[in-house]
């Protein structure tokens, strides 16, 4: 914290304890536990039932499907693929919105009305509703290739490095015109950025009436040491980035019904308490072991193992026996790419067996 002043100095706060002791990971994995269930601030409240504060579908959905709105015949697929599974499910939507992925955020509505208009049928079915949105980002050319509110209105609320310029983001998006998509990533201690996800997921959850929200990248991509001395922080580190997104998500639950829910991408442990889920999409490395679920297991809930259409049909086997071993909900899996799988009749025996 407060980088760039003059006789400036931090102190890591805490104390570092070591530990002889014997045995594996898990034995390890308990050791960390015992500590963090004692002293971690981001450890959220839990009882008998698990989380007091998360919906109970979140809790016992045994599979997610990943949905691509943009999708022929997506609707179909996924009733064909719910009934065949026999077991409750949800549904993480993507291209729900008129906007290309990663282009023009954060203005995502208007809705497609294909979205709209199909979404009764899937909750009509027992099938839980959670859209996309960013929880991070606003692209600096808003409007297709052009300037529409981010200078007048987003870049205030950036963050920004050195320099004083916003902090520059690019992934594989491009503009109508062929350039790489700028965003930038907007600062969870500002009131815009605050009440524009508030907004976002207050019209999505009481508006449109899905079922609940994800919010990308939150406990994915790491703190930007935000250098604006205009915001409610020192500049540079310090814990404010992780304090002022528990604020956020404190706010998105003032707007959020008792029976709807939250997920974010990945499984940064310090924002367990702001959220139902965290999709752990990555977890698809060769010999790795449930450390994470042994010490966090019933604190939050794991999902989304990512069965990737170029990854070798034996990997979905793997990937899904080793989500039901390691206590994670099925999926998330393309409903075609279930119905069209040789493994199909595992797949479905395992979410059985999870639900």
């Amino acid at each position: 914290p407060a980088i760039g002043q003059a006789a400036g100095s931090a102190r890591v706060p805490g104390r570092c304890v070591w530990q002889l002791y014997d045995g594996d990971w898990y034995d390890a994995a308990q050791i960390y536990r015992d500590w963090a269930l004692k002293y971690a601030r981001w450890v959220p409240e839990v009882d008998d039932d698990g989380r007091v504060d998360v919906c109970e579908w979140f809790k016992k959905t045994p599979l997610w499907f990943c949905v691509m709105v943009d999708q022929p015949n997506w609707l179909e697929d996924t009733l064909e693929a719910a009934r065949d599974l026999g077991v409750p499910a949800a549904c993480h939507i993507y291209h729900w919105h008129e906007i290309p992925f990663d282009n023009d955020y954060p203005h995502y509505f208007p809705a497609r009305q294909d979205f709209l208009d199909k979404l009764p049928a899937l909750q009509a079915a027992g099938l839980k509703v959670m859209p996309y949105i960013n929880g991070r980002l606003w692209d600096t050319r808003d409007r297709l290739d052009q300037d529409f509110m981010f200078t007048a209105v987003a870049e205030p609320a950036a963050t920004k490095g050195r320099s004083g310029r916003p902090v520059i983001e690019r992934f594989l998006s491009r503009e109508v015109d062929g350039s790489r998509v700028r965003l930038t990533a907007m600062c969870p201690s500002t009131a815009l950025w605050q009440e524009t996800v508030r907004s976002l997921a207050d019209r999505l959850l009481n508006e449109v009436g899905v079922d609940g929200v994800y919010v990308d990248q939150v406990a994915a991509a790491p703190p930007v040491l935000c250098m604006d001395r205009s915001h409610s922080h020192a500049p540079g580190g310090g814990d404010w980035w992780q304090h002022d997104y528990y604020h956020l998500f404190d706010h998105l639950r003032r707007v959020t019904p008792p029976d709807k829910g939250f997920a974010v991408e990945s499984h940064g442990e310090s924002y367990m308490r702001c959220t139902d889920a965290m999709l752990v999409w990555q977890w698809t490395q060769s010999g790795q072991v449930p450390a994470f679920p042994a010490v966090y297991g019933g604190y939050v809930t794991f999902f989304g193992r990512a069965y990737s259409d170029n990854r070798d049909q034996e990997g979905l086997r793997v990937l899904a026996c080793q989500a039901l071993l390691f206590g994670e909900p099925l999926g998330w899996i393309n409903p075609r790419g279930y119905l069209e799988s040789p493994h199909r009749a595992l797949f479905k025996k395992l979410t059985q067996i999870r639900w």
